[in-house]
């Protein structure tokens, strides 16, 4: 463990990849575009990763502990790119409007549950506190939303569609 007292980046892609995912390093490691034996290198910790390295690894597995590790200690969060809108904006903007208040319920639910007694017991901390992070997440892709669309509705796209002209006759 390093000097902070925290898993390392590399354990924690490795527990991602490995235990949770159930992917083979060979494969996240043609996609991230290293030989397996130097991405097997960086997983366990005996090289570091390259900035460029970490880039790629967020692109080939896009779990948002792996930003938030990069961003802890610091007042920036990790939130997914929010793709495309869908033809109804306002849809996906309520969905993620709702799905912050879901994550916020259950983080206060999580915190309701512990006994007086229980200052904040470990569990129940880390639960409240994933309920936090996915909420933060899901405000931060709905603010994202709402500035795309905005965005296209100050500049709305020519309409290429050919126009029909009326016959005379």
């Amino acid at each position: 463990m390093p000097p902070s007292g925290r898993t390392s980046f590399a354990a924690l892609l490795r527990h991602i990849l490995v235990t949770e995912q159930n992917r083979k390093l060979k494969d996240v490691a043609e996609e991230v575009g290293l030989s397996s034996r130097n991405f097997y290198g960086r997983v366990t910790g005996r090289i570091q990763f390259t900035p460029d390295e970490i880039n790629r690894v967020l692109r080939a597995v896009p779990d948002p502990r792996l930003g938030e590790w990069l961003l802890a200690q610091t007042d920036l969060t990790c939130t997914r790119r929010v793709a495309p809108a869908p033809p109804d904006p306002t849809a996906s903007a309520v969905d993620l409007a709702m799905s912050s208040v879901e994550e916020s319920m259950a983080a206060l639910r999580s915190v309701l549950r512990m006994r007086p007694t229980d200052t904040m017991a470990d569990d129940a901390m880390a639960g409240a506190e994933a309920h936090i992070d996915e909420a933060q997440r899901q405000l931060a892709a709905l603010q994202m939303t709402l500035r795309a669309s905005a965005a296209r509705a100050a500049h709305p796209q020519p309409n290429h569609a050919p126009q029909r002209i009326a016959s005379a006759g």
